[in-house]
């Protein structure tokens, strides 16, 4: 599975292999799942007659088990923490309350539904 998660101007920092990922989902229980390989930034220049500036993307890449996409497929909501780009030791969370995280919470359960199809 890979979720694309997206930071405000550029970072060059790269986020290792074996970095633990945290999904909480809605009844309360926890998935860690670690990345299987480097994550390297991805960043890109946007511009419109309102604004311009730029956004750095990551593609964290896992290997899921059929029970974990089965957990992932059943939630309403999930809450992601990672380890944060920006400084050392610190993570991010990506809230299924907010419009951007409830978009990106929604792709993983559909993703993981149709993972689960094809398997």
């Amino acid at each position: 599975m890979v979720v694309k998660i997206s930071f405000g101007g550029q970072i060059t920092s790269v986020i290792p292999e074996g970095s633990e990922v945290l999904f909480k989902l809605d009844d309360e229980g926890i998935l860690k799942i670690k990345t299987n390989s480097d994550i390297k930034p991805q960043s890109q220049v946007y511009a419109s007659q309102y604004s311009a500036g730029v956004i750095t993307y990551y593609s964290f890449t896992f290997d899921l088990d059929k029970e974990s996409l089965t957990k992932l497929s059943a939630a309403k909501k999930i809450l992601i923490r990672g380890p944060s780009p920006l400084k050392e030791g610190e993570t991010f969370d990506i809230n299924p309350n907010n419009r951007g995280g409830k978009k990106c919470s929604k792709e993983i359960i559909n993703g993981s539904k149709c993972m689960l199809e094809s398997m």
